[in-house]
């Protein structure tokens, strides 16, 4: 009996027809993920770095390999021009795993190249290397330097052109450090055309260097400006030819480095998920087989293909696809390519839906269908096993003569959601710099120090919880001024609460028992150098509170109405709760009602929320990190905005299914950049302290001087404090005298790294300054700026008497002609620091 036949017998024929295969561009329905037989597919989403790399350089194995660390992209940047005669593959915490070991073995691997430093390859790797093979490494400083010996040492005779590529991405785009790279590296292997990088449009001397030695003709610049600055390229080429290849974003860029690698057409396709943050992992390796194999790299958006994406398709015509992307991008290329189309499959019950225990189950197909692997639940066709956990099998569909066949996963999942993304009501810290009360850093209470009657309430920034000690505590979670700083976000003398919009206090706390939570809170003066510490300067007070049980609640505290809230701005908030007490979030809200998700199950089947989407540790009831979720709804009254993911409880109490990740995001007023009235430096100077080129040359650059620093790698301006004394500080240019009747508010994005600590002693000083001159040598002194953790952005008011330190004579009370920043007043050497950008403004930003 043939297979259909069998498994007519056991499983039911679905009743109605089958739609022909050529009205099905998409052959694969929700819940069902096809890998046809013409394409090859490697292990991406979900596979170990080391095995994803290992899968592609199996795809053309050569006597010679390059080891790069897994660990991070950076080395595999110049991997390139390496790669036209070696395959690339990674060591994961300085160590092969067997399966890459017994790779280069079977290759007759002779030549190994080790690439980046010993911190990122250590030594040991060579024990995992073949024996008698010959090993060299090429290292540098850091990652530009990498590239840059990589490429002098690659070079063999003249060189006609060198690429020149981006080497690092904005924190919150990371993948954009590298997806630009992934193109130039493949027509890297093909041409012997060597890359070079700047990073975050500095220029280092090892490029210099490189370009120097290298002396082509031409600099072939890799993405928008961007990624490259028009001013970084011209510093590369140093004269010569310039043109660059980029498009409005990364699938269109990738489009057309493969239309420069293959303009006569493409062999092969290799198409990765350009939105994988790990995509650099098969990207980089693709450069060998992609340079020996006749092939492009293009990049999906995920499960869609952009138009720049199918336009290349079809005009590469390629008779063979390498995929490390979403099946349904996988089968949508193939369409575009032209490639013979796939042979049907029908399922029922539909999949992407829960499929309860004792449902009968079916396949069928216009050509032999046969089921693989019953994943475990299916008996004799019918769902069985745990409700709570995903039913996924294997069904492989056999082609025919006109139609090619297919390996399908089907799915039914056990929980589904009724979507991603809910907002969050309106609160009053999402519109500030300084963030939200989530407790993940110290600063989210005033620092120990300065609090009273704390009785050891502490933020524990390992849990991102506020923890009261053994005894009842009165917390500030919102204060009025440190003294001599100037106002920024947390500081509530700088933005108090707007009582008119923000009336809701929502909390969620655990309380060992039953008890009280309360508010204190304090519209004050803002007389200079008068906080709410001091009784004399309320102009109003209030209290208000709820009762706590036992467990994890959120509570809410409706303020609207209260005399001492409504209409008076305030500026302080204590938090009193009894000892033992565990606060996760707080938010005052604009009490707008948010929508909820829902989620569906089989009968029966219960839902847990969890943060850190580690399941196996949702053990602790006092952990802030997991819950469960009643109804099975996630609510962002109950919730804070954060990201979550969700699973089914299966019958050993374990996680069944997982749904995620689920954000609640606030619709708070720092979404988007800052809008700027007039920018200084841009419109006066004619150019912005972006700190874009490189080196320190009075007239030309951002800067004319730096004292008790050293400048080093890394994004905008970053630096490394160098002396025992007096604080690091930057001097801006400024050519012509600034008119501070006009230009009033400096705004500056910079972070301190290391511990934050305000003593004035060595290890301390995390405080920024502005300083400016009036026409003489003397500099005028500014506040302190308190250097919150985390890279934000500073606006200070220069005309307000805030900004300034007592007796210094006023910003408007003459022209500035010299402007200076210190971002911190550590005087002991080894503390680095990073200045993104200064700007000076006529008035407020908005946003």
């Amino acid at each position: 009996m043939s297979a259909v036949g069998l498994l007519a017998l056991l499983l039911p024929l679905l009743v109605g027809s089958l739609a022909p295969a050529a009205a099905q561009p998409d052959p694969d329905p929700p819940g069902v993920s096809s890998v046809a037989d013409d394409v090859t597919a490697v292990p991406w989403d979900g596979a170990a770095p080391a095995e994803r790399m290992r899968a592609v350089a199996a795809l053309a194995p050569t006597s010679r390999a390059i080891v790069t660390t897994t660990g991070a992209f950076p080395d595999a940047l110049a991997s390139g021009v390496l790669q036209d005669d070696a395959m690339l593959v990674g060591a994961t915490d300085g160590r092969l795993d067997d399966a890459t070991k017994a790779l280069l073995t079977t290759a007759g691997v002779d030549e190994v190249i080790i690439l980046g430093g010993v911190a990122a390859v250590p030594e040991d790797v060579r024990d995992d290397l073949p024996v008698g093979a010959d090993v060299t490494r090429i290292s540098g400083l850091d990652r530009t330097e990498t590239a840059a010996e990589a490429a002098v040492q690659a070079a063999t005779g003249d060189v006609s052109t060198v690429l020149l590529a981006r080497a690092r991405g904005p924190e919150d785009n990371p993948s954009a450090g590298f997806i630009d790279a992934i193109g130039a590296g493949a027509w890297a292997a093909a041409t012997g055309y060597p890359v070079l990088l700047v990073d975050n449009n500095f220029v280092t001397d090892a490029t210099r260097a490189a370009m120097a030695d290298l002396d082509p003709d031409e600099l072939v610049v890799i993405g928008g400006t961007a990624a490259v600055s028009e001013e970084a390229a011209e510093a590369v080429a140093a004269g010569r030819d310039i043109r660059r290849v980029a498009g409005p974003e990364r699938f269109t860029t990738a489009a057309r480095i493969a239309e420069e690698t293959r303009p006569d057409g493409a062999e092969t396709v290799v198409l990765l998920d350009g939105t994988d943050p790990e995509a650099w992992t098969t990207g980089f390796a693709a450069a060998h087989p992609a340079a020996t194999g006749d092939a492009a790299i293009l990049l999906s958006n995920g499960d869609e293909l952009p138009t720049a994406t199918l336009a290349a398709l079809d005009d590469l015509s390629p008779s063979a696809l390498i995929c490390a992307a979403p099946a349904v991008a996988c089968n949508a290329a193939r369409d575009a390519a032209g490639f013979a189309p796939l042979v049907p499959l029908a399922v029922a019950p539909a999949p992407g839906s829960p499929l309860p225990v004792g449902t009968t189950v079916s396949f069928t197909g216009e050509t032999e269908v046969t089921l693989d692997d019953d994943g475990g639940c299916l008996t004799g066709g019918t769902r069985s096993g745990d409700a709570a956990r995903d039913c996924t099998v294997v069904v492989r569909v056999a082609g025919d003569d006109n139609r090619v066949g297919r390996t399908a996963t089907v799915t039914w999942p056990a929980l589904i959601t009724s979507d991603t993304t809910v907002e969050a009501p309106t609160e009053y810290l999402s519109p500030l710099a300084g963030g939200r009360w989530d407790f993940d850093e110290a600063v989210d209470v005033r620092p120990a120090a300065d609090i009273n009657n704390s009785k050891g309430a502490q933020v524990d920034t390992g849990a991102s919880v506020l923890r009261y000690g053994g005894e009842p505590g009165n917390v500030p979670v919102l204060w009025s001024g440190f003294g001599g700083a100037v106002p920024v976000p947390p500081d509530g003398l700088a933005v108090p609460v707007d009582t008119t919009r923000f009336t809701r206090f929502l909390a969620r706390v655990y309380s060992p028992a039953a008890g009280p939570l309360g508010l204190e809170f304090r519209s004050c003066s803002t007389t200079p150098n008068v906080d709410c510490i001091n009784p004399a300067s309320m102009v109003a007070q209030g209290r208000a509170g709820t009762n706590l049980q036992p467990g994890w609640q959120t509570v809410a505290i409706d303020l609207a109405g209260d005399p001492a809230w409504t209409g008076n701005p305030i500026h302080t908030i204590y938090l009193y709760a009894n000892g033992g007490t565990i606060v996760d979030d707080l938010r005052i809200t604009d009490g707008s009602t948010a929508s909820t998700i829902t989620t569906t199950t089989a009968p029966g089947v219960a839902v847990r929320w969890d943060l850190d989407e580690d399941p196996s540790n949702n053990t602790d009831p006092t952990s802030a990190l997991w819950g469960e979720l009643p109804g099975g709804v996630l609510d962002p009254d109950v919730l804070p905005p954060g990201r979550y993911w969700l699973h089914t409880v299966a019958a050993d109490g374990t996680a069944g299914s997982t749904a995620g990740p689920i954000d609640i995001v606030s619709p708070g007023l720092s979404e988007g950049p800052l809008v700027l009235d007039g920018e200084w430096a841009r419109d006066v100077r004619g150019n912005a302290w972006d700190f874009a080129a490189g080196g320190l040359v009075a007239g030309t650059d951002d800067v004319i001087e730096l004292t008790n620093a050293e400048r080093i790698d890394g994004p905008g301006l970053t630096g490394r404090n160098t002396n025992h004394s007096g604080d690091p500080y930057v001097v801006l240019d400024v050519p012509a005298p600034i008119d501070t009747a006009v230009w009033t508010h400096v705004v500056v994005e910079f972070s301190v790294d290391g511990p934050f600590d305000l003593a004035f002693a060595p290890g301390g000083g995390t405080m920024g300054r502005v300083l400016y001159q009036q026409g003489d040598q003397a500099w005028r002194n500014g506040n302190d700026i308190v250097a919150y953790p985390n890279q934000r952005t500073y606006v200070v008011e220069m005309t307000s008497p805030h900004s300034l330190e007592p007796n210094t004579p006023l910003w408007q009370a003459a022209p500035v002609t010299g402007l200076r920043f210190d971002p911190n007043e550590d005087e002991a050497p080894g503390r680095t620091w990073r200045v993104e950008s200064i700007s000076l403004t006529r008035g407020w930003p908005t946003r």
